[in-house]
This record gives structure tokens, sequence and C-alpha cells, in this order.
């Protein structure tokens, strides 16, 4: 076990685990109490209730660019989904989705660099999740630098992408496709709560680290009341299994809950999307407080309170729209 746990040291010693960047470590108690709070308030979507297996409706391509391009223009958000698609910028897959095997989770879509240019691929499902993906992409294509994300594009594009998607979810809730939103709805909820649950341990350590220099069971017990020391070892062996850096994860701890703070106060007043859309532009600077200020938040440590309330009211109308399913289709199968 010393062997393992010094071998442990090791690698939280090294910058490179950080994305050779100190962003993790210099915010490690607000990121762990963040992780900690959205966790446990989005544990109730693990309840059967909320994971209803139904038959989405069948859309074809045709109509999901339509969907995409028609929320863009309502929006003024300035892209033409055809042009990407003829200058083979926005490609269509109709392979197997790719399963990340320590997330569990499927990959819909991903904007990546092809020898310096800029390229959307999505895997296609043939029915809501195709326009809800397309969206997703784009919106990092819009705020992707030419040649390199830089350190707040990185932190920050998750939140953008998730809380545009959420806005476009949102607008079908009223239309023929409410079932298929209001699950989609539902997977943003769980979304929430798996990726916290599997970051506490992951944070939970490099916080021991940094205040104790130690990680060792006795220096566990001196900072923590709980008996999840052995998970909490698991669960960090897993994830260097992954050789990823905890800043690449971070993304996500930090896009989930910005992404429903994005939509809420979206909802509260729908002239927000303007804030948003500066947001876009902002991510091509470095500056991660600057971008916060543009929507309404303070720097990371004082955020907390916002996004509480943000996530007490997702989780209110999370609860309220489940009431309210048609169920005229039988589309839902328990």
């Amino acid at each position: 076990m010393e062997e393992k746990l010094n071998f442990y040291k090791k690698i939280l010693d090294d910058k490179s685990f950080y994305g050779n960047n100190n962003f993790v470590i210099d915010n490690i108690e607000t990121i762990f109490s963040l992780v900690r709070y959205i966790g446990t308030k989005y544990r109730f979507i693990c309840d059967d209730k909320y994971i209803k297996k139904h038959d989405y409706k069948e859309i074809l391509l045709d109509e999901s660019i339509s969907l995409a391009q028609n929320f863009f223009n309502e929006h003024s958000i300035s892209i033409n989904v055809e042009d990407l698609i003829k200058n083979n910028i926005l490609v269509f897959n109709n392979s197997e989705k790719r399963v990340d095997p320590f997330y569990n989770f499927k990959a819909s879509g991903v904007s990546y660099y092809e020898e310096n240019l800029k390229k959307i691929n999505v895997d296609l499902e043939y029915n809501l999740f195709d326009s809800m993906i397309i969206i997703h992409e784009i919106m990092h294509y819009l705020n992707q630098p030419d040649n390199d994300r830089n350190i707040n594009n990185h932190l920050l594009t998750e939140a953008l992408s998730f809380g545009v998607e959420a806005i476009y979810i949102d607008s079908k809730i009223d239309t023929e496709y409410k079932n298929d939103a209001i699950d989609s709805l539902n997977n943003l909820a769980r979304s929430n709560y798996m990726q916290m649950n599997i970051g506490y341990d992951l944070y939970k350590i490099i916080y021991l680290y940094k205040e104790k220099k130690d990680i060792t069971k006795s220096a566990y017990d001196e900072m923590f009341s709980d008996d999840n020391y052995e998970r909490m070892i698991d669960n960090f062996d897993k994830y260097i299994l992954t050789k990823k850096t905890i800043f690449n994860y971070t993304w996500n701890v930090l896009g989930y809950p910005l992404a429903v703070y994005l939509y809420e106060e979206y909802k509260e007043n729908n002239h927000f999307i303007k804030n948003i859309l500066e947001f876009n532009k902002s991510l091509f600077d470095n500056d991660f407080n600057f971008s916060l200020k543009v929507i309404g938040l303070d720097n990371l440590s004082m955020t907390k309170e916002k996004i509480e309330k943000s996530t007490e009211l997702f989780i209110e109308r999370i609860k309220e729209l489940n009431k309210n399913i048609i169920t005229g289709e039988k589309r839902w199968k328990y």
C-alpha cells in the first residue's frame, strides 16, 4: 500500500496531471465544495420514475438540420448549417457511437482540429438528439480559436454548449417533441449527478494532499469524518488508468452546473441570450473571471450562491415537468 501511495503522490505532484496550470490546485476547495453540493442535490434523479425508457420520435436528418438552423435564426446566432456541411466542416456519421470506458457515456459529437482546420463530427440517431448535438457542437465551433484552445476556452466552452443546448431543448417542450425534450432535460440533471459523483473522490484526494501533503488513512481521518477512504483510493486508481488530466475532467465539472445557470437565467429573462452570445466571444480570451462577469458571476469562489439558486430552480422545474408528461401516445415504457 505504501508503494502505491507514493506512486499516487508523484502523480499529484506532477504538473502535467493538472494540465500544466494551477487552476485546479488554486481553486480546489471551491471545486470540491461545488462537486459535493451538486452531487447531493441531484441524487433524486436516480429514482426510477426519472429513468424512463421510451422510443424517441423519429426525425430525419433534413428536419434536424432545419430545426437547428431555425433555432440559430431565432436567437440571432450567425451560422449557416448548410454551408458548414457543403464545406465539409460538419460531417455526419452513421457508425455506432463511441463509449468511454471510464465514464460509460456515449460520445455523440466532437469538435476538433484536423491539419489546423476546425471540424465537427456528429453521430446520428435520427431523433431529437441529432439537432441537439448539431447545436451543441456548432456552439463549440463558434468559440474555437483557429489553432488551439486556451485555458479559458477549455474550462468554459462546455458550459456554453450545454447551456445553449438546454435552451433549445426547452423550446421543444410545447411541441410534438415534448416527451423527448423532457427526457433530455432529465439527462442534463442526470449528467450533473454522474459527473459530480465520479469526480467527488478525485477532487477529494487532491484537496487532502494539498492540505496535508499526505494521502494516508490517518491524514484522511484528520480531515474527513466519513469511512470512504478505500473508495477514494479505488476511484483515483481507476481514473489514473484513463491517463487523462484532472484539468480535462474539470471542463464538465464546471460545465454542467454553469450550463444550468445559463439556462435558468435565460428562462427568467430571454434577453439574457445577449449575455450568452457575449460570453461565447469572451472565450477567445484567457481571462476566466472576465468571462464569468459577462454572465453575471464574480470569480469562481463567489459564484456558489447563484449556482445553488439556479440548481434549486432547475430541480423544481424537472420535478414539475415529469408530473406533466403526455402519456396518450404510450411512448413511455416503465
